[in-house]
């Protein structure tokens, strides 16, 4: 594992564990045993770090979900893929995902929020979208696609 990885994982368990805004570089760089300027280096600063890891991890997500949701005629298959999904991510990257979770709750003039905003708008739209198809099929649930989507979510 070369050092940025190392950055990464490290501070992904710190940010997991402790919260973004309760972890500084120094804790960050002391833990993963290298020096401010390598992490500098590698992500400018903390916020570069923070979206180096949605990048990786989040992005990842993403183009799965662009793969599952899509209505096919089967509401609770469709609904029943896209939620395992979830499961399944949730599984392989717990730490990631409890951190994007609470990060997705920050206060919308935090910092951390400000980061992550844009990864989370993307993964409202694809749902609301598929809430959208999903609806144009069942007229009962038409004008609540945001409600289904956020519910969803």
């Amino acid at each position: 594992m070369d050092n940025k990885e190392l950055i990464m994982n490290n501070a992904l368990d710190l940010f997991s564990r402790e919260g973004y805004e309760g972890v500084g570089v120094m804790k960050i760089v002391t833990v993963s045993g290298v020096t401010k300027p390598t992490l500098y280096h590698y992500f400018c600063n903390k916020e570069g770090l923070l979206t180096s890891i949605y990048e990786t991890y989040f992005n990842e997500f993403l183009e799965e979900l662009k793969d599952v949701a899509h209505y096919e005629m089967d509401v609770m298959q469709t609904i029943k893929k896209v939620v395992k999904l979830y499961i399944d991510f949730s599984k392989a990257n717990p730490n990631f995902f409890w951190l994007s979770n609470h990060l997705r709750r920050s206060p919308k003039g935090s910092e951390s929020y400000q980061i992550v905003r844009r990864f989370h708008s993307e993964e409202e739209v694809l749902i609301q979208t598929l809430m959208g198809h999903i609806s144009a099929h069942h007229g009962n649930l038409k004008s609540r696609e945001a409600l289904l989507a956020m519910n969803l979510l």
